[in-house]
């Protein structure tokens, strides 16, 4: 009897933490709000009645929104470059949505480290008269804003925390190992926020496709750096062959299956599911992302300035 209770103790406990609890979710993603029902139907309807996003920016989000909206119109194409530039997914159409996390590419709509490391050498860039520590500082400031701009999403608060504290080192001309960093990350995100490890899966993806890249990248650093070796080649063509050899498997070949064999037990898990075709869409459409989000944040600062 004795054991039956405590089997049944701990079935009721498992049941009771796996259940989904929708105000928890709603704290989780920086939501205040009030759920309540709509006693004239016979399915509750949850409502929002406040978030606690600020007034400008919400404006600016709008705005950003309202001049894409103008360019390219009310298309998937507006939803994509919206999707890319602030993580906004509000323009894509349901089916396309789908057609992206069917396809294991849904993570190109959405800001993750990529998108901090283009905006701080275009901060770089823009302002490379300024003094190391004010630019640096500079860079500090527009990641920070730039996430809070994306929203509280938990790739969006994973790269702003690794881009930031990474530029924080600089300051006292360090690096942070990898390793260090990630772990430190991971643990002042759950300070931050608990509710991210048990009621939002982009974390562990996000965590998952990290550190399968880094350890993919690790695994063949030895061997890069021996093919590398002036030494290793007679003749100037066969070094830039290499040069650029290792330069497409680390960036684009390394890195989609890294990030991929690091998610694969989260999607099985969760979802029960991986499209392993997502291996080679990767390898043909990162090479194109960033000129893709160049292209949509200068054509939108140019429409702004010139309505041309």
């Amino acid at each position: 009897m004795g054991s039956f209770s405590s089997g049944l103790m701990k079935t009721n406990e498992t049941r009771e933490f796996l259940d989904f609890d929708y105000p928890k979710r709603l704290k989780m993603k920086g939501l205040n709000g009030l759920i309540y029902e709509k006693y004239s139907q016979a399915i509750t309807s949850p409502s929002i009645y406040q978030q606690t996003i600020s007034s400008r920016i919400a404006q600016l989000k709008s705005f950003i929104q309202q001049k894409t909206l103008s360019l390219y119109g009310k298309n998937h194409i507006a939803g994509l470059v919206l999707g890319m530039l602030i993580g906004d997914r509000s323009e894509i159409p349901e089916d396309a949505y789908q057609m992206y996390i069917d396809s294991g590419l849904v993570h190109l709509i959405a800001v993750s480290g990529g998108n901090v490391v283009m905006l701080t050498l275009f901060i770089s860039a823009l302002f490379f008269f300024i003094p190391f520590y004010l630019r640096t500082g500079l860079i500090i400031l527009t990641i920070i804003f730039y996430g809070i701009l994306c929203g509280g999403d938990s790739s969006v608060v994973r790269a702003v925390l690794m881009g930031s504290l990474s530029l924080f080192a600089l300051f006292r001309g360090k690096e942070i190992p990898i390793r260090r960093l990630l772990s430190g990350v991971f643990v002042i995100m759950l300070l931050i926020n608990p509710y991210y490890l048990v009621y939002d899966v982009g974390f562990l993806m996000s965590f998952a496709a990290v550190i399968g890249t880094v350890r993919s990248g690790q695994r063949t650093f030895q061997k890069d750096k021996e093919d590398l070796d002036p030494t290793n080649s007679p003749s100037q063509s066969k070094k830039l062959l290499k040069k650029g050899s290792f330069y497409i498997r680390k960036n684009y070949i390394q890195a989609s299956i890294g990030a991929s064999v690091g998610v694969f037990p989260v999607l099985m898990f969760f979802m029960e599911k991986m499209n392993f075709l997502s291996l080679l869409g990767n390898l043909l459409v990162l090479p194109i992302v960033p000129f893709v989000m160049i292209y949509g944040g200068i054509s939108l600062i140019a429409y702004h300035l010139t309505g041309w």
